[in-house]
């Protein structure tokens, strides 16, 4: 049997009184020619005692990669806490360490206890060890600015998202490391890669809201993220905690990868309004008017069980614009094509999908913009397939929201514009982006206006010369520019604006939304409207489709939920 030196503790977050104690053991380990292992139990021996839930910091993942890779312990024994090991007499306890994992010394905390009841104390400990020929380590507290370090302080700093603090105290960033889950698929359609971590059982999330992280991939790359942490509020009735993490500079599928998310710091909370009605009369009373709401995906190529389900949320987001007093819903055509099929297929089925949806939108007063992608998986990707499209519907209540990064991304000139009535064209979104050849560039490299390489004051004057005469938003999706605060954020939009001819050549933008909302806002004038965020999100995924919807107006969200809300018709 291999010799063992074994730290003793729950270890809960890992923090620096627990580094005092791996650090002592490790040492000792290299002395005695033995391995450096950690005793702990696979859950808190608190919640089968009293049982009630006990809320940790971390999970028994990262509690072993904390002690690993900062401390150096190469074997973590996480034993179960059960009825047996419950009632084991602290005697027996000490003997079986020693004699089934080969313990020749311990190291324990001032105020480590043990055995039944909590009997076996560090004096105990060290009685036992003398005995039995067995070395022993007793580790004093460990202060920061005056304070004991202890796992329940720390909690209370990740409970309020202070992660700078809780990073002092743990002497480390909180971390959380999962299995990447299938989310909404959101990366596929703003360009910029995502994950989405599950919270494991009786793990605390940090506080809601929005935090700078870095993100260590399996293959030993970091990179720089933004995550939202929350329940998705204002139409989700799920408590469920989301982690959404944003990756910048990032290329590649990480589903069913393991990988680490460390918290730097929090940007900014979470708002909610408890009902469509709530946040309507907010947008009233500040005299904020919702342009457009994004969007319904995934309309094309649906199977029968998805296109049921897309019904039941377009008629659901239809019923949300008028309560929101909102005439444009944005949609977006599937990233789920079948392998081989042509450019002729997808513009009919397309316009097939889009004619079933306009219907239902013109009962609702509610015109639908159909976006391009420029992105690979894309079934519309330029801007040519989507004015053939919009040339075969011919409705009047079904345009084109024209992006100017996916615009110039895909390879369209300024010039094709001229084939496009103004009449045709339901929404501008404004963004720079690099020169790049066509499908190439990355979501994330989205400029403010002037900042790249695309041809916007071409493209705009162009825009204007159709007759277009409605909403121009700013919509940059660098996750950097997506964390700034919200009043900076409508500051660099007005400025970027400036220079390029709207209507009038002024921009407007509201400041003062910030009260309300925590993100810039989308103020309806001819040509001069300003939105930096794409904002708050109602979302329902079924198994089937991929489908969302956002308002430019209000705080982010990307919420699955197992049933739609309740909304007046």
């Amino acid at each position: 049997m291999e010799k063992t030196v074994i730290a003793l503790g729950f270890f809960d977050g890992v923090h620096r009184g627990h580094g005092a104690l791996l650090r002592k053991t490790a040492e000792r380990a290299r002395e005695l020619g033995a391995v450096p292992a950690a005793f702990t139990f696979d859950r808190p021996p608190k919640e089968v005692v009293t049982g009630q839930p006990v809320y940790l910091i971390n999970s028994n993942r990262d509690r072993q990669g904390l002690m690993e890779r900062l401390y150096g312990i190469e074997r973590v024994i996480f034993a179960p806490f059960d009825r047996e090991m419950m009632t084991m007499p602290w005697e027996a306890y000490l003997e079986m360490l020693i004699g089934t994992y080969g313990a020749v010394h311990f190291v324990a905390g001032h105020d480590h206890r043990f055995g039944h009841k909590n009997a076996g104390n560090v004096q105990l400990l060290r009685q036992k060890c003398a005995e039995m020929g067995i070395g022993c380590d007793i580790i004093p507290p460990v202060q920061r600015e005056g304070i004991t370090v202890s796992s329940t302080y720390i909690r209370t700093l990740v409970e309020a998202g202070d992660m700078e603090r809780a990073a002092d105290f743990l002497g480390h960033r909180h971390c959380l490391s999962q299995t990447v889950q299938h989310g909404q698929r959101i990366g596929r359609t703003i360009g910029i890669p995502t994950v989405n971590l599950a919270v494991p059982e009786h793990v605390l999330a940090p506080a809601h809201g929005v935090y700078v992280t870095e993100v260590f991939l399996p293959d030993g790359r970091r990179c720089a993220g933004v995550t939202n942490v929350g329940t998705r509020p204002t139409v989700s009735d799920s408590d469920r905690v989301s982690v959404e993490t944003y990756l910048l500079g990032f290329e590649g599928d990480l589903y069913g990868q393991e990988l680490r998310v460390e918290f730097c710091r929090r940007l900014r909370g979470e708002q909610r309004f408890d009902t469509l009605e709530a946040l309507r009369q907010t947008l009233e009373e500040q005299h904020v008017r919702a342009a457009s709401l994004n969007a319904l995906e995934s309309v094309s190529f649906q199977t029968k069980a998805g296109g049921r389900m897309l019904r039941e949320l377009s008629d659901w987001c239809f019923a949300a614009c008028r309560v929101l007093g909102c005439d444009c819903m944005e949609v977006i055509a599937s990233f789920n094509v079948p392998e081989g099929i042509s450019a002729a297929a997808i513009c009919r089925e397309t316009a097939d999908s889009l004619l079933r949806l306009s219907d239902a939108a013109a009962d609702y007063g509610v015109r639908l913009a159909l976006e391009f992608m420029a992105m690979p998986g894309s079934s519309v990707q330029t801007f040519a397939q989507c004015a053939e499209i919009l040339e075969t519907v011919d409705r009047g209540n079904v345009g084109m929201l024209l992006d100017t990064w996916h615009f110039c991304a895909g390879g369209s000139r300024p010039e094709e514009l001229s084939a496009l009535r103004g009449d045709r064209l339901f929404m501008v979104h404004v963004s720079d982006c690099p020169a790049r050849a066509p499908f190439t560039a990355q979501r994330a490299e989205s400029y403010w206006p002037g900042e790249g390489d695309a041809p916007l004051e071409e493209l705009l004057r162009n825009v204007r010369a159709t007759g277009y005469d409605g909403p121009c938003s700013v919509e940059v999706m660098d996750p950097n520019v997506l964390a700034l605060p919200a009043e900076e954020a409508i500051r660099r939009a007005a400025e970027t604006m400036k220079p390029l001819p709207c209507a009038g050549g002024a921009v407007n933008a509201q400041p003062s939304a910030r009260r309300i909302t925590g993100s810039p806002v989308q103020c309806r004038t001819p040509l001069s409207t300003v939105t930096v965020l794409r904002s708050m999100r109602f979302s329902y995924t079924p198994s089937a489709a991929s489908t969302r919807t956002s308002a430019a107006f209000a705080l982010r969200e990307n919420t699955p939920t197992k049933r739609l809300p309740a909304l007046p018709r």
